[in-house]
């Protein structure tokens, strides 16, 4: 996905981790802002309008992930650049 700042102690160099990001985790980010740290970029799978927010399946890379945006305009098929909460975003020994 790219290079994240966690908001946790890492785990020791080679251990094996499961990498989590809660769905209210992901900000849109506009064209003319760049980032280095908690970005992601990916293609727009699916939308789905959920009354209090809008569900996003988004296909960064070869994983596909979810996140739950509270204003949403973009259509499935579409690019979308991310920055990611780095107190959303938790790391667990596997």
């Amino acid at each position: 996905l790219g290079q994240l700042s966690l908001d946790q102690t890492l785990p020791q160099t080679g251990t094996t981790v499961t990498l989590l990001i809660r769905p209210g985790a992901a900000q849109i980010l506009p064209q003319d802002q760049q980032a280095t740290h908690n970005f992601l970029q990916g293609a727009i799978r699916a939308v789905s309008f959920r009354g209090k927010y809008y569900q996003v399946w988004v296909q960064a890379g070869q994983q596909n992930l979810m996140f739950e945006l509270p204003h949403f305009s973009a259509a499935a098929g579409e690019h979308i650049r991310l920055t990611l909460d780095p107190h959303a975003i938790g790391i667990f020994p596997s």
